[in-house]
């Protein structure tokens, strides 16, 4: 398999990346888990209640065990949203579970990790208290942040459990090797509930920040699918591999954070205008080119039931006309093409150049001087998570299928993913008053309302909903397109020969 970039850790209370996601998706089974389509489905819980006023949560766990035979218990799940929410963890996913009692405080180092809400009745029984109502909770818990970890290695070994020799998984896979600039070879865990429905016996995983000398492995055969190919070419491996290219509109969005500590960036009029001047409909159907769409807000279409709020009024002038206005905003701002504002645009070596290339050249025309300067995986988003850019090339995927997997990006609380910086009162007080509405529809209205007056901020430039890129090479059975782009290992099969041979 190629995964777009090397790892920072499989540890689950400390990962990041969708990379390292990929990876843990195959090892590690939270409280609910993914079918092949995607779908949340149960996972260690088998069953589970909501109290009347939905603030406490009873699971019912499965009877399981680690790969080292030791039994999974709901003191697992307890050991492991502590050590999340513990300061000394640094987790950069710990504002995920403020919903559960107790977890902002312990990760603001107001309290300690005992006091969180979370708690064993017995072996195989979950209780959470939550601080407001969750009806999202069971999508939650398929992300990483819900998984268990084992508490007797982190006992063993402490932050060492998770590396090659030490690992104890409670998924389909566990960790045999990983060599970093090499491989990650996971190999099938007898010890999972659900082992004799496993088909691989052995998963490698290449670090692959190369789309396009990763596309010619997986032509070849080296590779039986690649996570991300270069969007550009989408209509080239369609016609050259078919049957590979796998592309369908996901929950995901491309934006431009701007760095609001930087004094220049503080002026709104100089955000909108840079915001006008993007042709999304030129980067989605001359640069991408594999299914995305123009985006004008920070959530995606096809969230269930809720509608995205109204493009902004410029959006249906004719592009010259909206590069107009830009100029005289900038105008405004004190500057033009004789006195610029002079930026550096970052965005992952991964990424299509032909993007931010297209950026650059769009706000030329309004007085801004883009440099270019791309980073690797790892250090790009280590330099967002600190603030040591002043705009960049980002992008966000559901971790669950709400609009606030989307719209806590932007709140006071959002933590290190907060690119921006950005802090509204109004707006917080909005994505607070969503938390406590326990009416479906008035808390979906109360999030519209939320994005619409960040949106008027400015604080991103939305660019395009995502689409899928995967390669897949088709001897290979049960890889479904779906909106939140997982791929569990676990339900995929040989049904031909080898790949590749006769390529």
């Amino acid at each position: 398999m190629g995964n777009a970039s090397e790892l920072f850790t499989l540890d689950p209370n400390k990962a990041q990346l969708v990379t390292e996601s990929n990876v843990m998706y195959d090892m590690l089974v939270g409280l609910t888990t993914l079918n092949a389509k995607g779908e949340t489905v149960p996972g260690m819980a088998t069953s589970w209640s909501t109290s009347p006023d939905g603030l406490t949560w009873t699971f019912k766990l499965r009877k399981a065990q680690w790969s080292d035979g030791m039994p999974v218990t709901a003191s697992d799940f307890v050991a492991s949203f502590r050590r999340l929410e513990d300061p000394a963890t640094a987790s950069s996913y710990a504002n995920l579970l403020y919903p559960i009692a107790g977890a902002k405080a312990v990760n603001a180092g107001k309290a300690k990790p005992e006091t969180i809400g979370a708690f064993a009745s017995d072996p195989q029984t979950l209780v959470i208290k939550l601080t407001h109502p969750v009806p999202y909770l069971p999508l939650l818990m398929v992300h990483s942040t819900g998984f268990p970890i084992p508490a007797h290695a982190v006992a063993k070994w402490g932050d060492r459990w998770a590396d090659p020799g030490h690992y104890v998984s409670n998924g389909a896979y566990t960790l045999a090797s990983w060599k970093l600039g090499d491989r990650l070879v996971l190999r099938r865990n007898p010890k999972f509930y659900e082992a004799r429905s496993v088909c691989f016996d052995q998963v490698s995983y290449y670090p692959t920040s190369d789309p396009v000398s990763t596309e010619r492995r997986v032509q070849s055969g080296e590779l039986d699918m690649m996570d991300a190919f270069q969007s550009s070419r989408a209509d080239y491996l369609r016609k050259k591999l078919p049957g590979y290219a796998r592309t369908i509109p996901i929950l995901a969005i491309y934006y431009i954070p701007f760095n609001l500590q930087v004094p220049q960036l503080r002026d709104r009029r100089v955000r909108l205008a840079m915001a006008m001047t993007v042709d999304r409909d030129f980067l989605t159907k001359k640069i991408m080119r594999a299914g995305q769409a123009p985006l004008y807000g920070f959530t995606p279409p096809g969230l269930p039931g809720y509608h995205n709020i109204a493009d902004p009024v410029w959006a249906a002038w004719p592009f010259e006309r909206r590069v107009l206005a830009a100029r005289e905003l900038m105008r405004q701002a004190g500057y033009s093409a004789e006195r610029p504002l002079k930026l550096e645009l970052k965005y992952n070596s991964g990424t299509d150049r032909a993007l931010p290339v297209a950026l650059q050249a769009d706000w030329r025309r309004i007085g801004v001087d883009a440099s270019l300067a791309p980073g690797e995986g790892q250090i790009f988003v280590s330099e967002l998570d600190a603030k040591a850019y002043q705009i960049a090339v980002d992008a966000w995927s559901a971790d669950y299928a709400d609009p606030t997997t989307f719209l806590q990006l932007l709140a006071t609380s959002g933590g290190p993913q907060n690119h921006a910086g950005y802090s509204n009162p109004v707006y917080d007080d909005l994505m607070g008053r969503a938390d406590q509405e326990r009416d479906a529809a008035k808390r979906l209205d109360i999030l519209r309302r939320a994005e619409a007056i960040a949106r008027d901020d400015w604080p991103i430039i939305p660019l395009y909903s995502g689409s899928s890129r995967a390669l897949s090479n088709p001897v290979n059975s049960g890889f479904f397109e779906n909106p939140m782009n997982w791929h569990l290992k676990r339900f995929m099969c040989r049904t031909g020969p080898p790949p590749g041979a006769n390529r």
